[in-house]
């Protein structure tokens, strides 16, 4: 309990993390599978390219456009999962402040926090929307 030192993390993440690890695997899984089975896969296996280039030039950046948009919105399960993890496991953080507010019923503090979270989540998927026209080139703006 408490947040001392780096061990005092492992089973909070650990607990947080491994929730959405299995279906982000199956997620990539079918998003490799998928983009492999494209035209330009082919063309590129035709014109002689190795596995290893395929994956990593042609392959890649298509597979995670899905993947990303799903890691933006997970961030929302573990904004929510953490005020009941750091509950459990005695961290300090925004989730306790959250529950004493509202036993409290500090109505400023719980409208504070409420928004917090809220622009946080906006500039997480603020993020995630740059960074997916970074990867996707069907996204990125022609200037002229």
């Amino acid at each position: 309990m408490g947040a001392g030192s780096v061990r005092h993390f492992v089973l909070p993440v650990l607990t947080l993390s491994l929730i959405n690890a299995a279906p982000l695997a199956r997620l990539t899984r079918t998003s490799m599978l998928e983009t492999m089975r494209q035209d330009y896969i082919r063309t590129a296996r035709a014109k002689g390219a190795g596995q290893k280039r395929i994956i990593t030039h042609h392959a890649l950046k298509p597979a995670l456009i899905p993947i990303i948009t799903v890691l933006g919105m997970n961030f929302a399960w573990l904004l929510g999962g953490a005020l009941i993890t750091e509950m459990i496991f005695g961290l300090p953080g925004i989730g306790n402040i959250i529950i004493r507010a509202v036993q409290m019923k500090d109505v400023p503090v719980i409208m504070a926090t409420a928004v917090f979270l809220a622009v946080l989540y906006k500039l997480i998927m603020l993020a995630v929307d740059i960074i997916q026209a970074v990867v996707d080139p069907r996204l990125q703006l022609r200037l002229r």
